[in-house]
Order: structure tokens, then C-alpha cells, then sequence
């Protein structure tokens, strides 16, 4: 409006009002994350005002106000009749984590894989968590920039976000020592069945009460390792050195898995009961 009232309506001021606030909020719309949608915005309304009719003062303070008005109603809307909130989002994105780490597990330690379909099932389970893991930081920096609701603990998604890798390494590692060592199938030890059972209920507890966003009552267990190490090893006694290694990573990995379940319940409030290892019943 001011370039119209000082310069008036020629050919030379609408194409430099044009290309100078172009040039102005293409920056803002490629160089500052807060403010890319005002940058595309201002420069669209700018186009409109300036080359669709002749323009004029009260043409582009209409143009301005209804905008405006669109903005305040959106803003209005979103914040407090239909609220839409990136912690929302970041909450669910979080239990879909944790439901395709779930997958991931089942896939990855108690299903067979010696078909293509299998192998393929494992890496596009693998695929998906990563790409739920980045999904997770973008709607935390959303999150972050959020003015109204519930205040966003970062430090809070951190850990969960860490807890949420280490799982995700923990199987990928006990996977491929779960392959080395398939030998001994492993999957059939009644001690690794109920190690599966339990882990996998510990994953659905915490998808449940993440969901919920209410305190659980009822505790999760975490599975001890003593006795899955005694039954594994106990079936090594004559196996190769190589073996003997993988089954040592496996059981290093799977201590990795339960300690970040652990912590996750904790950060979640989830009742923890943590099962008496066997060195200690004696």
C-alpha cells in the first residue's frame, strides 16, 4: 500500500514492488524455518494485489484484512475449538514407534527367514522405524515453537527418542547374532519363548499407556538374563569359539533391550516389576 501511495500505479513500481518483496520473502520462506508459510504467503498476496487488477489502496487494505481475518480465524480454531497440536502428533508418533519396534522384534526373533518375503518384511520394518525416528524430531521442533498448551519437556523426548534407538540397535544386533547361532535354534528354548512373551507384553504396556495418557496400574515385567544365558550356553558346551562370541553378543544386546525398556517405563510411569535373577534366589 505504501509503494501505491507514494509512487502510484505504473508499470515500473508494480514490478519492483513485485520483485523487491519477492526477493524479501522468498529469504524468510527458504531461510527461516518459523516463518517459511508467512514468507510463501506474503509473497502469493503481494502477486495478487500488485499484477491481478489495477491496483489500489483500498484493493490491497481489503486484500490485507482478509487475510488477516483468515489468519486470526485459523489460529483461533486450531488453538481452541479443533486443536491440532505437533505434541499431539509427537505423542502418537511415539506409540507407533514403539508398535513397529514391536513388529520389528517378532520379526526379527521369532519368525523364520529363509524365504525372500521374510527378508523383505525385516528391512521395510526396519526402513519405517527409522524414518517414525525422524519423523519424531520434526514434530518435536514443532513442538517446541508451539506458544499455547501443554509446556514441551525436551529433555523428556530425549531420552525417550534414545531409548527408542537403543531398542532399535539391541534387536538389530541380536538378530544377526540370533542367525549366527540358529544352529542351537534358539527359538524353540523355552527360556527365549518366555523372553519373547515378556518383552513383547512390555511393548504393548508401554504402547497402551502412552495411547491412554493415563497412569497404569498394571506392572510390566522385565525379563532376567541369568537363565537364558545359563540355557544358551549350557546347548555351546561343544560349539566353535565364533558361536560361543555370538551368543555373547546376543546376550549383551538383549541386556540393551531391557535396560531401555526399563527406562522407558519409567519415563511413561509404568509400573515396573523386575524379575529376581537366579544368583540372588539362592
Amino acid at each position: 500500500m505504501t509503494a501505491i501511495v507514494i509512487f502510484g500505479t505504473s508499470n515500473l513500481t508494480i514490478a519492483s514492488v513485485v520483485g523487491v518483496s519477492s526477493f524479501i520473502f522468498s529469504y524468510f520462506a527458504v531461510g527461516q524455518a518459523g516463518l517459511s508459510y508467512a514468507g510463501t504467503l506474503g509473497a502469493v498476496t503481494t502477486a495478487i494485489i500488485m499484477i491481478g487488477s489495477t491496483p489500489t489502496v483500498t484493493f490491497a487494505a481489503e486484500r490485507f484484512l482478509e487475510i488477516s481475518v483468515g489468519l486470526l480465524t485459523a489460529t483461533l480454531v486450531s488453538q481452541f475449538l479443533l486443536p491440532i497440536h505437533a505434541r499431539t502428533h509427537l505423542r502418537r508418533a511415539q506409540a507407533q514407534t514403539l508398535e513397529q519396534l514391536r513388529d520389528y522384534y517378532t520379526a526379527s526373533l521369532t519368525d523364520q527367514y529363509d524365504d525372500d518375503k521374510n527378508k523383505g518384511k525385516y528391512e521395510d520394518l526396519d526402513e519405517s522405524i527409522v524414518q517414525s525416528l525422524l519423523k519424531q524430531r520434526q514434530l518435536a521442533k514443532e513442538s517446541i515453537r508451539e506458544p499455547l498448551g501443554f509446556r514441551f519437556r525436551k529433555p523428556h523426548f530425549i531420552q525417550s527418542l534414545y531409548c527408542e534407538k537403543e531398542i532399535l540397535r539391541s534387536i538389530t544386533f541380536m538378530h544377526q547374532a540370533f542367525i549366527k547361532i540358529k544352529g542351537i535354534q534358539l527359538d524353540t528354548l523355552p527360556a527365549m519363548i518366555q523372553f519373547n512373551e515378556t518383552v513383547l507384553h512390555a511393548l504393548n504396556a508401554l504402547v497402551g499407556a502412552i495411547y491412554s495418557k493415563k497412569p497404569v496400574k498394571e506392572h510390566i515385567h522385565i525379563p532376567e538374563l541369568n537363565s537364558l544365558k545359563k540355557t544358551i550356553f549350557d546347548r555351546l558346551d561343544q560349539a566353535p569359539r565364533e558361536t560361543v562370541i555370538y551368543a555373547d553378543s546376543f546376550i549383551f544386546s538383549a541386556e540393551i533391550l531391557t535396560n531401555s525398556l526399563n527406562k522407558l517405563a519409567h519415563l511413561y510411569k509404568v509400573p515396573v516389576f523386575e524379575e529376581i535373577s537366579s544368583k540372588h534366589s539362592d
